[in-house]
């Protein structure tokens, strides 16, 4: 299993925090796991140096 950095995303870009540390078979399954942090700000989902997602706010 891989480890993901998950980053929360303010409307201006800067990241809110440090990150999360999600685990994922593969990028998909890493996706997934992270669309359940998805709540008034964006979500980025990082493989080491590689951005894997974007996933933008619910309102």
């Amino acid at each position: 299993m891989a480890e993901y950095r998950l980053y929360r995303v303010d409307k201006e870009g800067h990241v809110l925090g440090p990150p999360e540390v999600i685990l994922g078979d593969d990028d998909q399954a890493a996706i997934a796991e992270a669309q359940r942090y998805v709540d008034g700000v964006a979500i980025e989902l990082w493989d080491r140096t590689r951005r894997v997602a974007f996933l933008p706010p619910v309102e």
